[in-house]
């Protein structure tokens, strides 16, 4: 499978999706077909995988846990990083306004919030 988009073609639509325009040059610059196929793969998998996982997660005896949640990620709603930390007992790191790049365009808040978590302990 061919994920089609070359060159300075895939940087301009990987900020398109939110990538700061030199992280989306430096990732397109790496991608090739197989990381692509690789990538939606493992998205489609784990559309399909999650309902199996959370009760498995649900029942097991973890230790406290923080779920990221960027409110503006397009491919993951909010709603479900709620859910999920909520049925996991676990804290919820809220990146307001950040999206799926959320990593790319601010670190440092949730590095401040990983900071905190982990302090907390």
């Amino acid at each position: 499978m061919d994920v089609g988009i070359r060159g300075p073609d895939r940087a301009a639509a990987l900020a398109g999706m939110g990538m700061t325009p030199e992280i989306a040059a430096t990732m397109a610059a790496a991608m090739d077909d197989e990381m692509g196929r690789c990538i939606l793969a493992l998205y489609r998998d784990a559309e399909h995988g999650m309902a199996d996982v959370l009760p498995r997660l649900v029942a097991a005896d973890l230790p406290p846990g923080l779920v990221v949640n960027p409110t503006e990620d397009p491919y993951v709603s909010s709603a479900l990083g709620s859910e999920v930390a909520r049925a996991l007992g676990a804290r919820e790191l809220r990146l307001d306004g950040l999206g799926h790049w959320w990593m790319t365009i601010d670190p440092a808040a949730a590095a401040e919030g990983l900071v905190e978590f982990w302090s907390s302990r």
